[in-house]
């Protein structure tokens, strides 16, 4: 028979055991400053707690010999994965590319390189998995459309699969780690109508790749709901318990415009469950939302960016999943094309 006391420990290891991972979770932001011609001055990181609203400064490039470099008004903001930050990082006295930088999260602007960046051009969106260990970019290489996965540790490049033959004249809308870290995701989208080929359409939809092997498969589309026609188009935002998250792009009916919404399906298809985000969709003006899941699956933050000469303000929602409730946790003015223009990093967990 065990003891009250052991009865007692072993309570207390089983709750700390079913306790949240992530339970002071807060939301990385950008601002990014305009400096001369279409280029960036400077940029800031800032965290919000989601449940406080309390703000405060992780980054600020200004004065370091490292810069985040931005062409406006096309942003490739840096990423958050396992309380762990990453960007591409110029040295100010040294030309494009530049590398895959992790930076410090304390607010003593500290920084280390990862990896120089691999292609011909300056590499785009920057990829994390969920712990922060392995990074990857898309980039072009001989005429070639590569992804690059380096360890982050020790920079090495772990591998570089070529999807040139996979994209065809698509583009990756949406792209990332599942939880379990052994898949990568990539949502394909296309151009306006006409602009490609007829393959190249049929290939807009989800995808998984395996890390290890490179073995590409498709997801089963998100079919229409009762009512819906089916959807134009569907940008996977990641994993919920089991489940995807997509943002829907529905056509349009009855003479009104195309409407979005945020849904959640398993992964071989099945019962679509709509997740209600009517603030996040809202914020669509012809220009993308960005989202950002937290890891503890607990909040969706959904921000577009400002680039609009009326813009006059910049709002982050945030909309709990547990409770259903939806709030506005972050209100920035801007000054139109002036900027600053704020942008979605993702969660860190401090």
């Amino acid at each position: 028979m065990m003891s009250l006391l052991g009865r007692f420990a072993l309570f207390c290891l089983l709750l700390c055991v079913a306790a949240p991972a992530w339970a002071g979770e807060q939301l990385v932001f950008a601002l990014v400053h305009k400096g001369a011609d279409f280029t960036a001055g400077r940029t800031e990181l800032l965290a919000v707690d989601a449940a406080s609203g309390k703000r405060h400064r992780l980054f600020d490039d200004q004065g370091l010999s490292l810069r985040l470099p931005q062409h406006l008004y096309v942003f490739h903001f840096p990423v958050a994965g396992g309380n762990r930050i990453f960007a591409r990082g110029v040295e100010r006295l040294r030309a494009a590319p530049g590398a895959i930088h992790e930076l410090a999260v304390d607010g003593s602007n500290g920084f280390r390189k990862v990896c120089e960046a691999v292609g011909d051009e300056p590499p785009g969106e920057i990829l994390v998995n969920g712990s922060g260990s392995r990074v990857g970019y898309l980039n072009r290489l001989g005429h070639r459309q590569l992804l690059f996965i380096h360890d982050v540790a020790t920079g090495r490049l772990l591998s570089q699969v070529d999807l040139t033959h996979r994209f065809l004249d698509c583009y990756a809308a949406s792209s990332g780690w599942l939880n379990d870290e052994a898949k990568l995701y990539f949502s394909l989208a296309t151009g306006d109508e006409h602009v490609t080929s007829d393959e190249s359409y049929q290939r807009a939809g989800s995808y998984l790749l395996e890390e290890e092997g490179g073995r590409w498969s498709r997801l089963a589309p998100v079919p229409a709901s009762a009512g819906e026609l089916p959807p134009e188009r569907e940008r996977l935002l990641g994993t919920l318990a089991g489940e995807m998250v997509y943002e829907l792009m529905l056509p349009a009916t009855g003479g009104k415009g195309g409407r979005f919404k945020v849904v959640r399906m398993r992964p071989d298809g099945g019962k679509v469950t709509a997740i209600g985000f009517s603030q996040g969709v809202d914020l669509y003006s012809g220009i993308e939302v960005c989202y950002k899941l937290s890891p503890s699956g607990r909040y969706l933050a959904a921000a577009r960016l400002p680039i609009s000469a009326s813009a006059r303000s910049w709002d982050i929602w945030l909309k709990d999943l547990k409770t259903g409730s939806e709030r506005r946790l972050v209100t920035m003015p801007v000054q139109g094309l002036q900027g600053p223009f704020p942008g979605l990093v993702g969660w860190i967990d401090r």
